[in-house]
């Protein structure tokens, strides 16, 4: 009776044992599924977070190279404007030296177109003054021959010569009166060309000024683009700088989730071999 009862206490303690071990095991199990879902979700996020990063840094590497375009096109542009505004101070001394050198041809052209005037005006008094000459020339001949025929000969001869210096001294008055008329004419050609080729450096001059202004125009227009597409790339660099450091952020969350990930799959694999071992001993038990 002792011994039954014994024997019965004994199989009671193993069913116990084998019930304890059992539940374990399932605890263990149902742990180890746990820690493999989150093991496996933790990997996958990590995966997720490396492609992220991936992607971010293939971003940040295509702003960074827009970046740099930006800036160097910036560059490049403002350098092209400081070349304009050289043109542009070239240009507007050319047309400030060729207003002068306009101006200062039209005054000589006046100051010809005077002395062409006067000219003209002692063209038109030597030929009055021939002309007097040779009428007075021509009265003191008559006269001569007047004097002649009363017979006073010495004063008939006197008066003969000094007609004939007359005529002599109106024929040169007239031949002067003629070659200054030609002069005056000359001069008054010239003047008129002077005038013309001060007007086309004038006009040249202006021009140049007019170019000038072009020029600076332009060139402060491609240096305002320039500065801005230099300000652009500066503001690139920064965002690709900022994505760069995220995506190592990224990446390096990534590589601790797919750790941890790693670590919680070990974890269940140790728990279900565990739990393995605890279900066999039972069974044997």
């Amino acid at each position: 009776m002792a011994a039954r009862k014994n024997s019965n206490k004994k199989a009671s303690a193993g069913q116990r044992r084998k019930a304890i071990a059992n539940d374990t095991a399932d605890m263990l199990e149902a742990a180890a599924t746990v820690d493999a879902v989150a093991g496996a979700v933790s990997a996958a996020e990590g995966a997720q977070d490396m492609k992220a990063a991936a992607k971010g840094a293939r971003a940040s590497k295509a702003a960074a190279a827009a970046a740099a375009s930006n800036i160097t096109r910036g560059v490049g542009r403002v350098r092209v404007a400081a070349g304009m505004a050289v043109a542009g101070d070239i240009a507007a001394a050319g047309g400030e030296a060729d207003i002068v050198q306009g101006v200062t041809m039209l005054e000589h052209a006046d100051d010809v177109a005077a002395l062409g005037r006067i000219m003209k005006e002692l063209s038109a008094a030597d030929l009055e003054q021939g002309l007097e000459m040779a009428a007075m020339a021509g009265q003191v001949a008559a006269v001569s021959d007047v004097v002649r025929a009363l017979d006073m000969r010495a004063l008939g001869r006197f008066l003969a010569g000094m007609s004939r210096q007359m005529r002599a001294h109106a024929v040169e008055d007239l031949i002067r009166s003629r070659g200054t008329r030609a002069l005056a004419r000359a001069m008054r050609a010239t003047s008129e060309q002077i005038a013309d080729l001060g007007m086309n450096e004038v006009e040249e001059g202006a021009l140049r000024l007019e170019a000038s202004e072009a020029l600076y125009e332009a060139g402060e227009a491609m240096a305002e683009s320039g500065v801005e597409h230099v300000l652009t790339g500066l503001v690139d660099a920064e965002a690709a700088r900022a994505m760069g450091e995220a995506s190592k952020d990224i990446a390096a969350a990534g590589v601790a989730k797919i750790a941890a990930g790693a670590a919680q799959l070990g974890q269940a694999d140790v728990k279900s071999a565990i739990a393995n071992g605890l279900r066999n001993e039972s069974a044997v038990g």
